[in-house]
């Protein structure tokens, strides 16, 4: 626990009120980017907004402009001196103070969006989505009960959500852990779409789908943790696959899932990389999915 000069135990927003008061903090404008940071962000999408429809061999068919301004929630939990901890006795103890943190963290992540707009439409480029960096859960259970979740950081997603929705983008959440008890707070808040859903963290994409339907779009759920790193047979790599996409697909013509790992691949064997990237292809596209229904 940190303390001051006079060997008192701070609490969590004297910490954190300490550091800014000596750093400054992040959302005022002087620590606003560059006017030579703000050009090459425009030549970057201008660059990529000329290619998007290039089909020749050396261009790209197909791909999204991503925008990002961190996370509401893990840019929180992480920020608060003890973690996960200290959130829960701000959650149940000081809840006007941290409204007031969650509002100074929204500001600096709206402001970061919309200034990234901004650029681009200036350039005529359009963003597509954009993504949140949020862990929100552990093996097994979320980092936060649901309820004080939908309480405090649910209003700020939903900001977020509308203002991007408004400029024809969409919002996509990254989040490690177990977040199915978490999932409806994110269809409340307007957010598209899940990317993880780890197997590892006892995440069902069956029981998902079972759920809630169609309301979230899933991207992941091909177990990098368990099968990718320590299946004996591609064959075995392979029919994992084809069940987790048979699990995580809404139906054919409204699938709602894109097919990816749970996270990093780490010291996993090529080979099954490899088998799992094929099965990807083979099962997980839309001609696929219509062909299997």
């Amino acid at each position: 626990r940190q303390k001051s000069e006079s060997g008192d135990i701070l609490a969590p927003w004297e910490v954190r009120d300490e550091f800014y008061a000596l750093h400054g903090e992040p959302w005022d404008d002087e620590y606003s980017p560059s006017d030579a940071a703000c050009k090459q962000f425009q030549e970057n999408y201008t660059w990529y907004e000329q290619h998007y429809n290039d089909f020749s061999p050396g261009g790209f068919s197909d791909f999204a402009l991503m925008s990002s301004a961190g996370g509401l929630f893990e840019g929180t939990w992480e920020g608060m001196g003890s973690g996960t901890a200290t959130m829960a006795i701000m959650c149940r103890k000081y809840p006007g103070k941290l409204k007031t943190w969650l509002g100074q963290v929204k500001k600096l992540v709206m402001k970061t969006i919309k200034r990234q707009y901004e650029l681009a439409e200036d350039v005529d480029a359009q963003i597509d989505f954009v993504w949140f960096w949020d862990d929100t859960g552990q093996k097994g259970r979320p980092i936060i009960d649901p309820k004080l979740h939908a309480k405090f950081w649910v209003p700020l997603y939903k900001e977020v959500c509308d203002y991007v929705h408004a400029h024809g983008g969409y919002v996509i959440i990254h989040s490690c852990g177990f977040g199915e008890s978490i999932i409806p707070n994110w269809i409340d808040a307007g957010i598209d779409a899940w990317q993880t859903v780890e197997r590892a963290a006892l995440n069902d994409p069956a029981r998902i789908r079972k759920n809630h339907g169609n309301d979230i779009i899933l991207i992941g759920a091909v177990d990098a943790s368990n099968t990718v790193s320590f299946a004996t047979s591609t064959e075995e790599v392979r029919e994992h696959v084809k069940e987790t996409v048979q699990d995580a697909v809404y139906e054919p013509e409204d699938a709602c899932y894109v097919p990816g790992f749970t996270h990093d691949l780490l010291d996993c064997p090529v080979g099954n990389v490899r088998a799992a990237v094929d099965a990807m292809l083979e099962f997980g596209s839309m001609k696929a999915l219509k062909n299997n229904s």
